[in-house]
């Protein structure tokens, strides 16, 4: 069986109105049907050496225009891209013989749209989930987060295990240094998820979701963001967005959380 939350088929790409472009830093692969159709096509395979787009010096994809959208895509068409392309930020968790799929919250379209529901999202076609279910039901979200997964790190102990992983992107690793210099309080940390309740929960239950119920993933993570979010006085969107991109996108980091 194949499930989706009921918010996927809501997720539309934000193309040149993205502040944060899928289109630069990121490894891009090229799958082996997709490379065969670009073979056909000289000024795509200039760009492409051992299976992947090379990327410029700036980081950016070469397809990348000033305006901010895609070249192969304004000459060719969506279906000239690779999976890849096509796919982000939409993934695939497989538990058994069931696939899960979503999106990410490392695309900020994605991430806006899924922090700021007002309500529960529910799987379709309809699936019990009650782990999730006990999260936004829960009166107080803190006090849940205590039982389920206790606290034991400070927010200046989960910045400085965190500056030990891979890191991709240099803003992160100041946000992260912000954070050893400016601890916050594990009072003030959970007052703030208090006061945001809904969006943590939304965060909350689309870790849970992404990682088969992984609660400790799920709880460390959302202490992580709040902290980060009130040491670098940034929107929390900005900041989870950055998160899962560093985190979720990284198995590496993933495994060492």
């Amino acid at each position: 069986m194949i499930y989706r939350p009921d918010y996927y088929d809501e997720f539309r790409c934000i193309a040149d109105q993205c502040r944060n472009t899928c289109c630069a830093q990121w490894e891009i692969d090229v799958d082996d049907i997709s490379l065969e159709r670009f073979k056909a096509h000289p000024d795509i395979m200039e760009h492409i050496s051992e299976g992947c787009i090379t990327l410029k010096e700036d980081g950016n994809c070469p397809f990348l225009n000033e305006k901010g959208l895609c070249k192969m895509i304004l000459k060719y068409g969506e279906d000239m891209l690779c999976d890849v392309c096509t796919d982000h930020p939409r993934f695939i968790s497989e538990v058994d013989e069931d696939e899960f799929v979503g999106v990410g919250i490392s695309c900020e379209a994605a991430c806006e749209l899924i922090l700021n529901r007002k309500e529960q999202f529910k799987l379709i076609p309809p699936l019990e989930m009650p782990l999730i279910d006990r999260v936004f039901e829960a009166e107080s979200l803190t006090e849940l987060l205590n039982d389920l997964s206790p606290e034991e790190n400070s927010s200046k102990d989960h910045a400085e295990l965190l500056l030990t992983f891979e890191i991709l992107e240099p803003e992160w690793k100041n946000m992260l240094q912000k954070l050893t210099s400016s601890p916050v309080s594990e009072e003030t940390r959970d007052l703030y998820i208090e006061s945001e309740s809904m969006k943590f929960k939304n965060l909350i239950g689309y870790f849970l979701y992404r990682h088969d119920n992984d609660f400790y993933l799920a709880a460390t993570s959302a202490r992580i963001i709040a902290e980060l979010k009130i040491a670098n006085e940034m929107a929390l969107e900005d900041v989870a967005r950055m998160y899962s991109a560093e985190i979720e996108y990284s198995d590496i980091n993933c495994d060492l959380l």
